[in-house]
């Protein structure tokens, strides 16, 4: 494999997110009548909720795809918050699609399927959602469901850092230092990973901890 292909999949590694379910803490225990009365109205508002979501609303079929996912007030089924997920993602519902599309790219309530995830991010990515723009991006830098291609790459993640997003910063810094599709130019890595890390993405800071600071950089 070429250097510079060796780069690229080195690039999107280095910046690809993996995607886990948020732990949802123990299962409360609904010993006094307080607690019973919070159960009983959760479980009469999941089955509205449930009752909208049958009915074509998207937004009603997204939060269900989420409960679902993280196991909240129902039994985790992965399966079942991909279908919901999809629903409201043929709407046009811009958070079903990323949802959907890490479900796709991680193999989550079925197969993984990385030209299915480059489809649901590039759609979100085209409502502007800084989190697919990224995604997608990975996707560009490794080839996975699409031909790989640095420029659509970094004109992505220049989409994405208009928005603030610390992971669009970290890999365009990473494309500037690693010189694909760009001449070298630590001074501008340098930079980015700085916007990277005030917007809290730690592994930034490791990176200027690793460069520290040229001399010929000071006034960046």
């Amino acid at each position: 494999m070429p250097l510079s292909s060796l780069m690229t999949l080195a690039i999107a590694c280095a910046l690809c997110m993996l995607t886990a379910a948020n732990g949802m803490g123990s299962p409360m225990d609904y010993d006094d009548a307080e607690d019973q009365i919070e159960q009983q109205n959760a479980m009469s508002s999941v089955q509205v909720l449930r009752m909208k979501a049958e009915n074509g609303d998207p937004s009603a079929q997204f939060i269900l795809g989420q409960m679902l996912y993280q196991g909240a007030h129902m039994e985790r089924d992965l399966v079942e918050a991909r279908r919901w997920y999809r629903a409201a993602a043929e709407q046009d519902y811009v958070e079903a699609q990323f949802f959907l599309a890490i479900m796709h790219d991680n193999g989550e309530g079925g197969r993984s399927d990385k030209q299915a995830a480059a489809r649901w991010y590039r759609k979100a990515a085209a409502q502007g959602h800084s989190g697919a723009q990224v995604n997608l991006a990975v996707g560009y830098l490794r080839g996975e469901g699409v031909e790989q291609d640095v420029v659509m790459a970094r004109s992505l993640l220049e989409e994405a850092s208009r928005q603030d997003d610390a992971r669009a910063f970290f890999g365009l810094a990473l494309i500037h230092e690693e010189g694909q599709g760009v001449p070298v130019d630590l001074c501008r890595a340098i930079q980015l990973y700085r916007k990277s890390a005030d917007l809290g993405f730690a592994r930034a800071n490791r990176s200027l901890d690793r460069l520290g600071r040229p001399s010929l950089c000071e006034g960046v």
